[in-house]
C-alpha cells in the first residue's frame, strides 16, 4: 500500500495512461500532500457531451486546454502530465513567469 504500483494502478483505473514508473511519485507521498481521496477527476464520462456543445469554440479547428488553479492546487502538475500525454503542437508555454501562476 502507498506504492508507485498502487499509483499505477489507480491511474489504470481511471482510464489514464500512466507514464514511466520511474516518473511517479508513490502513493501515499500524493496522500499526504492531497488527502486520502484525492485527486479526484471529475467529468470524465462527459467528454464527449463537452467537445459537442463547445465545438464552436474551436480556433483554427483546435481546442485548446489551459489548467488553472490556485497555488499548491496541482496546477503545475497537471501542466506536465498535460505535456507527457497529449499532442502539443502548440508548444505555448503556460507558465506565467512573473507571478508563477498556471494560465
Amino acid at each position: 500500500n502507498g506504492t508507485v504500483r498502487e499509483t499505477i494502478l489507480r491511474l489504470k483505473r481511471l482510464g489514464i495512461t500512466p507514464p514511466p514508473a520511474k516518473l511517479l511519485p508513490p502513493w501515499n507521498s500524493i496522500e499526504s500532500k492531497y488527502g486520502r481521496n484525492s485527486p479526484i477527476v471529475l467529468g470524465l464520462d462527459q467528454c464527449k457531451e463537452f467537445r459537442r456543445r463547445h465545438f464552436h469554440e474551436k480556433k483554427n479547428g483546435k481546442m485548446y486546454l489551459a489548467p488553472v488553479g490556485l497555488f499548491n492546487t496541482g496546477t503545475n502538475l497537471f501542466v506536465e502530465l498535460i505535456n507527457l500525454n497529449c499532442n502539443n503542437n502548440n508548444n505555448n508555454n503556460t507558465n506565467n513567469s512573473t507571478t508563477g501562476d498556471a494560465l
